[in-house]
């Protein structure tokens, strides 16, 4: 493909003009190929434009830099106004375009994205559709699940991925658009046909080293908003209003309250299918009875969320009702067992909003004590440490502290904003680092009724502790420690 071609509508001057045939696109100078258009971005720690001459030897034909750059002539140089939206650009056009030939789904928020988006996915499979999926768990192409290290992966991944999906006939794309994501132009030169903003939290995702305060992280929540072509916000969350303000638009709504669209009342919390969910009605857009197969009114929530796009995409009612019915999401309050005298769930739920949900839902069900198990991550936000040790020292009878994704950080420094959290509420709590004795320990120290709450890997296949990844499935050695005790766990 032509340089020309890759970087049409893309805002920039030449620094050195000329066209070249390109054979690849790169952006990591220890990856550089013959033939490689070679687009510079400064990261925290590495900047590409000082190290122009050694990409250009390994045999880059061309360059997109972010500022005028030193090099050997010889190759065209283009400065580009945006150097991670020009990424993307270049990838999309690379790739075709694959975003153009699918109705494409943005789902931003806090928290409720991924549920939302298998909800979606479902509904849409359900009405016969053929739908791919990019999310926290990994990328959904027919059959295929690949595994990913971000919620959006970066730009040339992305419209990778969309091509694939193209190539095997899917006419729907459900994607979760991270505010990092968004931030960081992963998805740009992707035009939204639908937007949907689950809620948002003032104490998620601020602080480095992610978003440096509130007012960033909502301003790039709402370019999903701004950029679609018709969206659906939560009408009951504080900052719906702000949000749309920034976005300049105005949207459809769901939620509980009488000005919403399309709403959920009479939420009764119960076990239909054997483990913990919810019957609702909906009224407005769409009226009719519904059971989503988790507890708690923060899945309604998603639930209508999903019920609001899949309607204006046309899906009967009962493609619906089946998929709420019978999706089934790994990691997300996964009963791995239940009975009368024990019950072990796990979750993702990695900061304090997210774990005061799952507790309170929990306790809808009248455990004799409610345990959790839980760690906080590492190189994330700090208050959400805090957060999530007075959380469950509030919300849980009785709290195991161990690690959770401690990446380069010291367990022990994670764990001290953990315990001054914890010990604000004076609620008991034991240490234990390792986190499979953690696990051990609380089944095996369970009482009769106990319900466990094993959080914050939810359905991740590895953990990371000083940068290196673990082998890991929560569930599966759940169910083994249970199975060795003499629980009649199903295989």
């Amino acid at each position: 493909m032509k340089l020309s071609q890759l970087l049409e509508n893309i805002e920039g001057v030449y620094q050195r003009a000329g066209d070249a045939e390109i054979t690849g696109i790169c952006h990591d100078s220890r990856s550089v190929r013959p033939g490689d258009l070679f687009v510079c971005i400064k990261g925290a720690l590495f900047d590409p434009h000082e190290h122009v001459d050694d990409i250009v030897r390994k045999g880059a034909a061309a360059i997109v830099a972010e500022r005028e750059i030193d090099g050997p002539a010889g190759i065209p140089v283009f400065i580009a106004a945006h150097g991670r939206d020009a990424s993307a650009h270049i990838a999309a056009a690379w790739y075709g375009h694959p975003a153009r030939r699918m109705t494409m789904i943005g789902i931003t928020g806090s928290k409720g994205k991924t549920t939302t988006a298998y909800f979606l996915r479902a509904m849409l499979t359900a009405a016969g559709r053929r739908v791919g999926m990019i999310g926290t768990n990994g990328v959904f192409i027919g059959g295929t699940v690949i595994e990913t290290p971000n919620t959006t992966p970066d730009p040339m991944d992305f419209q990778g991925y969309l091509a694939e999906m193209v190539r095997i006939g899917c006419t729907e794309a459900v994607i979760e658009c991270s505010s990092q994501g968004i931030m960081q132009s992963r998805v740009a030169g992707v035009d939204f046909d639908y937007g949907v903003f689950t809620n948002i939290s003032d104490s998620d995702h601020v602080g480095p080293p992610e978003h440096k305060d509130f007012a960033e992280y909502i301003f790039y929540k709402s370019r999903l908003i701004a950029n679609a072509r018709v969206s659906f916000v939560n009408a009951d969350d504080e900052h719906t209003g702000e949000l749309l303000a920034l976005a300049g638009r105005t949207a459809h709504t769901f939620g509980f309250g009488e000005n919403a669209e399309l709403r959920a009342t009479g939420l009764t919390q119960t076990m239909k299918t054997g483990a913990p969910g919810t019957e609702f009605h909906c009224e407005g857009s769409v009226t009719g009875d519904f059971f989503v197969n988790m507890p708690g009114g923060f899945n309604v929530y998603n639930a209508l969320a999903a019920i609001s796009v899949a309607h204006a995409l046309g899906v009967s009612q009962q493609a619906m009702q089946t998929a709420l019915e019978s999706t089934f999401i790994k990691g997300r309050i996964e009963m791995v067992y239940r009975s009368d005298a024990l019950s072990v769930c796990v979750d993702y739920s990695h900061n304090g909003y997210s774990m005061k949900n799952l507790l309170t839902a929990l306790r809808e069900y009248h455990p004799r004590r409610l345990v959790s198990v839980f760690g906080a991550d590492g190189y994330r936000v700090h208050k959400r440490r805090y957060e999530m040790g007075e959380v469950s020292g509030r919300y849980a009878d009785f709290s195991i502290i161990t690690a959770g994704q401690n990446r380069w950080e010291k367990f022990e420094d994670i764990l001290a904003e953990i315990l001054e959290g914890i010990r604000k509420t004076g609620a008991p709590y034991i240490v234990i680092p390792d986190r499979k004795q953690a696990v051990r320990y609380a089944i095996e120290h369970a009482e009769p009724g106990d319900l466990i709450a094993l959080i914050g890997l939810g359905g991740k296949k590895h953990y990371e502790e000083k940068g290196v990844m673990y082998d890991y499935r929560e569930d599966v050695y759940a169910k083994s420690v249970l199975r060795e005790l003499g629980y009649p766990v199903e295989e």
